[in-house]
């Protein structure tokens, strides 16, 4: 099986949490040298066309790629099948559908050739549920650190703050950080705060924001930041009529390449052991232990060697290379 194109939805979709989704594109695209079709923008024949209505029409994209088989990103499961889904390979990023409705799912993605899954812990229910979704072909893909965010040694030479909190943070973490700029009020740390609906950065010593919602200003902190939290997914709590998969985001990874030490706390599974999460640290359950992993993480320097090995293998160039591999079983 071989891809032709990959579906892209940069044209219209504008929330940040798919600005990622836009990079792994570009990425796979270079690599395995495929065009990007621009859903509701054509291109090529049809770009011209004055009837706004007429070129989403997804059935014109059949005149640019007959009978060819494409990739596309689903940020979650879709409920309903899709135009032409015997040519399309989807790549969920955050399945959370619960046993009751994987009926619905295998009805969704029934006529897909297959459909890749980015959690592991996911991947396992599904294959012990094949029962409820028995038409649907799975493969195991992890998400994955775009190439241009690689760490470089140099970020180590960045940085000024001690500690930075960056996105949603885990209450159990939270408290843990509380407690401790408390006892150390000479910490420099960077905090997020939602301003009138927008998200900004600002430090405990200045009232002035030092970054703001946009992607380079989060990648341009933490590569200033020597030590970051994290903790996996099922730690947050799930959403109502949702099942909670304990996955590994793409976060863990950019804050490696941003020469961070980071703080974990996770429950372990399979998809923290692929990830190797305990290699870089163990779960905190406890005060004394993270302030006691804090205070050693401020005051040494990461593991160069370590960081740059382990990284090599979560690049996203490395992953169209192993979905090239999954494809060629498939022929």
């Amino acid at each position: 099986m071989q891809l032709s194109y990959i579906n892209t939805k940069r044209d219209f979709e504008r929330r940040f949490f798919f600005d990622l989704v836009y990079e792994w594109e570009d990425i796979i695209s270079d690599t395995l040298n495929i065009p990007l079709y621009h859903e509701y923008r054509p291109y090529l024949m049809y770009r011209n066309m004055r009837n706004k209505y007429l070129r989403q029409i997804p059935i014109l994209r059949e005149f640019l790629y007959p009978h060819k088989m494409s990739l596309c990103f689903d940020m979650n499961p879709v409920e309903q099948p899709r135009f032409n889904s015997k040519h399309i390979i989807p790549w969920i990023i955050d399945f959370y559908l619960p046993e009751e409705k994987l009926p619905q799912f295998n009805c969704a993605y029934r006529e897909h050739p297959l459909v890749l899954i980015s959690c592991l812990d996911a991947y396992n229910f599904l294959n012990e549920h094949k029962d409820l979704c028995p038409d649907i072909k799975i493969e195991y893909l992890p998400l994955s650190l775009p190439d241009q965010y690689a760490f470089d040694e140099k970020y180590l030479q960045q940085k000024k703050y001690a500690i930075a909190l960056v996105g949603n943070q885990e209450t159990t973490m939270k408290s843990f950080f509380e407690r401790y700029v408390t006892e150390h009020p000479e910490v420099t740390y960077v905090y997020r705060k939602n301003d009138n609906g927008e998200f900004k950065y600002y430090t405990n010593s200045s009232d002035s924001p030092i970054g703001g919602g946009i992607r380079e200003d989060y990648v341009n902190i933490i590569r200033s930041s020597k030590v970051t939290l994290y903790a996996t997914s099922m730690l947050y709590g799930a959403r109502d009529g949702h099942k909670n998969f304990n996955h590994v985001t793409p976060r863990f990874l950019e804050l490696l390449a941003a020469g961070c030490h980071v703080l974990c706390r996770y429950i372990p599974n399979e998809d923290t052991k692929h990830f190797e999460l305990e290699k870089f640290c163990p779960s905190i359950e406890l005060y004394q232990q993270f302030e006691m992993l804090m205070d050693k993480a401020l005051k040494e320097t990461i593991e160069i060697d370590k960081y740059a090995s382990y990284l090599k293998k979560h690049y996203t160039s490395v992953r169209a290379q192993q979905l090239k591999e999954i494809l060629s079983r498939y022929e």
